[in-house]
């Protein structure tokens, strides 16, 4: 069995054959803005010419961050901050950590905040438990964007894991 896909007129094309219609399509484009130099480098790989790209990277308002107070801690703190599902490496993640001797495991922490796919959020946190990891990694939920500095203030490091290209980390 092979999937079709339509064309904006309508004709049926195989999927096999929609790197030809992506490569199409390309010419067609008088500027592609995308949010960072890597995706902009993955459509230059793919046929757009370089003069047909322009990076205009997502702005994120720092003066929020310029009040954060650090509280103090004798551990030193780690945090993931993002969805929960397989692709950010989170379990990729806690198995580094489970192969820290003791004294190691026992100077640091781990928070873990974010949502996502409970089934893999419930895998993660059975992982946790098997790797016997519950004195030293913390699942803390969602939390709202506005109230994210709270977190910020409590992590020493923040810590992107992903298995896979991140656009924008």
């Amino acid at each position: 069995c092979q999937e079709n896909l339509m064309t904006e007129n309508g004709d049926s094309i195989s999927v096999g054959n929609r790197n030809i219609l992506f490569k199409k399509s390309l010419n067609k484009i008088d500027l592609l803005i995308s949010p960072s130099r890597y995706l902009a480098d993955r459509f230059i790989d793919r046929g757009i010419g370089c003069a047909k790209t322009k990076v205009i990277n997502n702005g994120i308002d720092v003066t929020r961050f310029s009040g954060i107070k650090k509280t103090r801690s004798k551990k030193i703190r780690f945090g993931y901050i993002g969805q929960i599902i397989g692709h950010k490496g989170i379990e990729n993640l806690l198995k580094a950590v489970s192969l820290m001797d003791s004294k190691a495991k026992n100077k640091m922490s781990l928070l873990i905040v974010g949502s996502g796919e409970q089934v893999y959020i419930n895998y993660c946190k059975a992982l946790v438990s098997h790797l016997g990891l519950k004195e030293t990694v913390h699942f803390y939920g969602n939390v709202d964007n506005k109230k994210i500095c709270n977190i910020y203030k409590n992590i020493d490091m923040l810590i992107v894991p992903s298995i896979w290209p991140e656009n924008s980390p």
